[in-house]
Order: structure tokens, then sequence, then C-alpha cells
């Protein structure tokens, strides 16, 4: 049977150089974009593995450990940020369905071709915490296609809060202290205007 549901849509404003800011919407998956996500997952684990230089087995190896709760080798901290990046710009991308520019008011942005790409897409962001706050919320609004499951109430009373929010941000970010990437340009976009 077709699910006909409303689609849902989340927005969320991230500063910009200067006094810029920028409001990014997400909608909830559908199917043809699940499809794409999927696709662009294994762009994201390719061009990590060739970045990086290591075998997608290690890669994998390190995801896993990771979710066990068994911690990253120092030596692999860098591949494993870029991995979860990498793996955050499928997401993003998947969902995003406009990015505006506030200068007084709102404003349509275009966006970018070269976010088709991993590499394109993290170019643009001084640091990954920021691509993580988006991914963020493109989880939020897929929760059970991005493999976390809604807290049942009673899970919500016993911790006398709603845990969603905590699982979200386990489940994609790396440690706090690796997230910062080496000096960068903000958006190409941003430059001209």
């Amino acid at each position: 049977m077709l699910n006909l549901r409303k689609a849902e849509t989340q927005s969320i404003e991230i500063a910009g150089e200067g006094e810029s800011k920028y409001r990014f919407t997400f909608a909830r998956f559908s199917a043809p974009e699940r499809q794409r996500h999927i696709s662009r997952e294994e762009v994201a684990k390719r061009y990590t593995a060739e970045m990086m230089n290591v075998s997608m087995d290690s890669m994998y190896e390190m995801f896993n450990r990771h979710v066990n709760g068994i911690a990253i080798k120092r030596e692999e901290q860098a591949t494993f940020d870029l991995m979860m990046a990498a793996l955050a710009w499928a997401r993003i991308v998947s969902a995003l369905v406009s990015i505006e520019r506030y200068d007084e008011q709102w404003y349509p942005e275009t966006i970018p071709s070269e976010w088709e790409t991993p590499e394109g897409f993290l170019n643009n962001f001084e640091s990954f915490r920021e691509v993580f706050e988006l991914d963020n919320v493109v989880i939020t609004l897929n929760r059970s296609l991005c493999g976390l499951r809604n807290p049942d109430e009673a899970e919500k009373k016993r911790d006398g809060e709603n845990t969603a929010s905590s699982e979200t941000a386990s489940a994609n970010s790396p440690s706090q202290s690796t997230t910062t990437k080496s000096q960068r340009t903000r958006s190409k976009k941003s430059q001209k205007t």
C-alpha cells in the first residue's frame, strides 16, 4: 500500500562569514530520495578510501568499533572523521530542499553544483561540526530510515526526557575534539556576494 502521508520538512540556520546566515530546509526522504541517498553513501565511502588511502574493509572495521563503543585509534581518527562527514554529505544532499541567505530578509540561493561530490560539499564548511549540525536535522526527519528507532512513551517517562536528541548526536558525530578541519575558505558563493 502506498504511504501518502504529508511530506515533512525542517529548517536550520547556520552562521556564515561576517554577519550573513543561511537557512537550510530538509525534507523527509521519499522513495527516490532514499535510493539517491544509498547511492551517495557508496560514493562517500569510495571518496574517503581514496582520500585517506585506506581499504574499505578497514573503514568498515573502524565504523563497527565506533558503533560497539570501542575507541578509534588515534592514527585512524582523521579517516573516521572524514568518513562520517562524507556519509553526512550523502544524507544532507539527498534531503536538501532549499537554501536561503539572510540579508535584511531571506533570499533563496541556488544549491551549488559542486555539492554533488563529497569534496565539493565539505570544502564549503570551515569545520565538520557545521556539517553534523545539518546532518542531525536530516536524521531527525528520517529516523527510521537512518537506523534509529523512536523511543516509546515508557522510555521517555523513565528517562525523564526525550532521548531522541542524544541518540541522534551519538549516532553520527565523531568526538568533539576532532571536528575542526584545516583552514579552508567557506563557500565560493559567499565570496561572490
